[in-house]
């Protein structure tokens, strides 16, 4: 048998007319001997890649925790017996939560959960002694809170002092707050404590 394979002609057979990739050549091996033509196909164009499918519905928008705050105030005036005594705030004004506690009437704020905390307060110091130094300190446990004391001069007995301050503190479990003064024969007004958890 005589067998044409792309270029490779056996027995002396003349290349046909046209490459094979193209159209098939006629039998080029005359004679009695039957004769084979091998074609190799050539691979079509790549198609083009389809459409990119929709993207699929916004999920729903998740849960904020609920805010947990505490405000209470203490508007008559108060004079403690001795420094180191703890003021007293007889009206909760606001309450956000649970993880703040504070029993009407007591100088004790709970923090029942950990994390930070921000505390503000404000209140007015007088005194019989003038002129005096008042202060007032948070303490956490009974121990003093970094930053948190407020001093000022009192002039004239007859001239309240503003004592203010805002601090922030963190805690890794359930801790009591009290605003604490530490000035004996000091009267107090107008007073109040913002305590809101930030984390």
């Amino acid at each position: 048998m005589n067998v044409y394979q792309n270029k490779d002609f056996r027995f002396g057979c003349p290349p046909p007319v046209c490459p094979p990739a193209c159209c098939p050549p006629p039998c080029p091996c005359p004679g009695p001997e039957p004769c084979t033509v091998s074609i190799v196909p050539v691979p079509g164009p790549t198609g083009a890649t389809g459409p990119t499918g929709p993207i699929g519905p916004t999920g729903p928008t998740g849960t904020a925790p609920a805010p947990q705050a505490l405000y209470a105030v203490a508007p008559a005036a108060q004079t403690p017996a001795s420094a180191g005594s703890s003021l007293t705030f007889p009206t909760n004004q606001m309450v956000l939560g649970t993880e703040i506690t504070h029993t009407a009437g007591s100088g004790d704020f709970i923090l029942t959960q950990p994390g930070s905390y921000e505390v503000h307060y404000t209140v007015n110091a007088a005194s019989s002694d003038a002129p005096t130094l008042a202060s007032v300190q948070l303490n956490a446990n009974g121990t003093l809170v970094p930053g948190s004391l407020a001093t000022n001069s009192i002039a004239t007995s007859g001239n309240p002092v503003l004592l203010a301050n805002t601090t922030a503190l963190t805690i890794p479990g359930t801790t009591t707050l009290t605003l604490v003064t530490n000035t004996a024969n000091t009267t107090f007004t107008n007073g109040s404590i913002l305590i809101h958890k930030l984390s």
